[in-house]
């Protein structure tokens, strides 16, 4: 944002950018994985869900937050509560048809 670009293009870019390096790491170290047939689908599938759900959390929070945080920390407050509900979406998926 501080390079002029648009509040929602700056979330749509930092979440991209999160989840690439997530999907790295987590595919790389944590399960040391080559591949799994069908995971890359499934894996962008959840990511569009989920950057929607962002997205909307972050429209919502931005127009709900002024009322109760100084303006100041309106941007920084949405963008922490979109990415808590995003994580928490993806947690719930993942819980619910990965870690069964």
């Amino acid at each position: 944002m501080h390079a002029g670009v648009d509040v929602h293009l700056a979330r749509v870019l930092s979440f991209v950018a999160g989840t690439a390096v997530i999907s790295v790491l987590h595919r790389r170290w944590t399960f040391r994985s080559s591949g799994v047939r069908g995971a890359a689908a499934w894996m962008a599938a959840l990511s569009a869900v989920t950057v929607v759900v962002v997205l909307l959390g972050h429209g919502l929070a931005l127009a709900a937050l002024p009322s109760v945080v100084p303006d100041g920390w309106v941007v920084p407050a949405a963008w922490v509560a979109s990415q808590g509900l995003g994580t928490t979406v993806t947690f719930l998926v993942l819980r619910g048809a990965v870690l069964r």
